[in-house]
């Protein structure tokens, strides 16, 4: 009896794993089950800097790109009164849309986005909850999801998408396919799931895991199962850092939205389809033929000797599949905008800016650290000033917190590698626990050392309170 029950015990073991690998949220928390016991710091970033423009439509905001390897327009649109951030390369009323998987953000795509760009118009999408996109209490669902993908649509007056989904992004492209069909030009699955991957019990389980107000200390041995054996120390560190800068309820809320049984249904995905998909012990022998019962339009493709995060393990054979993919059906226009050097400075500038406001809402003094130049100086109002170390003890000490910090009216003036940001502030917080609000004219001069930008001086002048 006992070996039977072990033998059974061990199947299901086997049967949970496989379940667990059709979503990066599974992957992570397979890792938790089989290796240890189940038992943050989060933000809501509800302000942006940029040119900032309110319409009853919404509110559009023209900020940075993500990082030094791209070079998007980065914007903010709104859904539901919350804000979602995105970035756009290029012109035309199509486009290739990245979706990012659980706990993920824009910057998995880093090496696609320059690639894909040099052919087509590209958006990449901070899902709710995720990256720099707002993140209220309310219910991350794969409707929720799509619904921000189409305002993101709506926002950048694109009509119709190649959707490209990792993980849980393959659910999310298949709701929106289903909300919006004639805007789905064909998906891209990147190693994610058309199939159910659990009954309701055992995803109960799973989640209570993330409910323990420990769950961040399982998070390395959650990477250990879904890292590939040539994904860098690099990327591994910026997806662990994603996972542990997501709100606990966001962590939950989605999986939960992967776990609903609504979402799993049989009817068809009528577009091209291309899946790429990561190999591994525990998917069933006919995958393949599951999912083309969905898909009937399907190139299915598996991948040996990668791990989940396929695009950043091997971002070369990635983009040319992706990219065969699209001439293979004629997808998608070729019709990218070019860009001077003066925009690619005031891009990396406006990238500071955000970064700044960012590491001062989170009170991240690594970031602070990077952004403000070792020789900073802060011109203080009644003419005294602060340098670096001053200025970083006063966050380090928790003597100045910020609730919100929003910035308009930005302009960039750049000076080989010199450069001037100004415009207005408005700040809301807490100086060594009295409650202040300001709003001020900011000069900022940023000098570019190292190869990075950083500031050198920082002067705000007050203004009048608006009536």
């Amino acid at each position: 009896m006992r070996l039977k029950h072990n033998f059974l015990m061990k199947k299901q073991r086997l049967h949970l794993r496989w379940c667990l690998y059709l979503a990066s949220a599974l992957i992570f928390m397979f890792a938790v089950f089989v290796r240890a016991t189940p038992e943050s710091r989060s933000f809501n970033h509800t302000e942006s800097s940029g040119r900032e423009k309110s319409t009853p439509a919404g509110d559009k905001t023209r900020i940075s790109s993500a990082e030094p390897s791209t070079a998007g327009e980065s914007y903010f649109t709104n859904l539901d009164g919350a804000r979602i951030h995105y970035v756009d390369y290029g012109t035309g009323s199509d486009a290739l849309v990245l979706i990012h998987g659980w706990t993920c953000n824009i910057d998995n795509w880093r090496d696609q986005l320059p690639e894909f760009a040099k052919r087509n118009r590209v958006i990449a999408i901070d899902l709710p909850g995720h990256g720099l996109s707002d993140k209220p209490q309310i219910t991350y669902s794969m409707d929720l999801f799509a619904r921000a993908v189409d305002a993101v649509m709506r926002d950048a007056k694109v009509k119709r998408a190649v959707m490209v989904g990792h993980s849980m992004g393959t659910p999310v492209a298949r709701q929106f396919y289903r909300n919006y069909p004639k805007k789905t030009l064909a998906i891209v699955i990147v190693d994610g799931a058309l199939r159910p991957f659990g009954d309701k019990a055992m995803m109960d389980r799973l989640i209570a895991g993330f409910r323990s107000p420990n769950y961040k200390e399982t998070a390395t041995q959650m990477f250990a199962g879904m890292m590939g054996p040539s994904l860098s120390a690099e990327a591994q560190e910026r997806i662990k850092t994603s996972f542990l800068n997501t709100p606990q309820h966001v962590v939950v809320s989605a999986m939960e939205g992967m776990a609903d049984t609504a979402i799993w249904g049989d009817d068809k995905i009528n577009v091209p389809v291309l899946a790429i998909m990561a190999k591994n012990p525990f998917y069933p022998p006919n995958i393949e033929a599951s999912y083309r019962g969905i898909a009937p339009y399907l190139e299915f493709q598996m991948w040996d000797g990668v791990g989940h995060f396929i695009m950043m393990e091997k971002p070369v054979e990635f983009n040319t599949a992706v990219l065969s993919f699209l001439e293979k059906h004629k997808l998608l226009a070729h019709a990218v905008k070019k860009t001077t050097a003066a925009d690619a400075i005031e891009r990396e500038i406006r990238l500071r800016l955000e970064q700044w406001i960012d590491a001062l809402k989170r009170n991240d003094l690594k970031l602070l650290d990077d952004i403000l130049a070792d020789d900073f100086q802060f011109i203080l109002s009644d003419g005294n000033t602060r340098n670096k170390n001053e200025e970083l003890a006063l966050n380090r000490a928790g003597d100045i917190m910020f609730d919100s910090l929003a910035t308009q009216d930005v302009k960039v003036f750049a000076f080989g590698d010199t450069a001037i940001a100004t415009g207005v502030g408005i700040f809301k917080g807490t100086y060594k626990g009295k409650p202040f609000e300001s709003r001020e004219r900011f000069f900022d001069v940023y000098q570019k050392r190292r190869g990075r930008w950083r500031v050198i001086a920082s002067r705000p002048v007050p203004l009048p309170a608006q009536e």
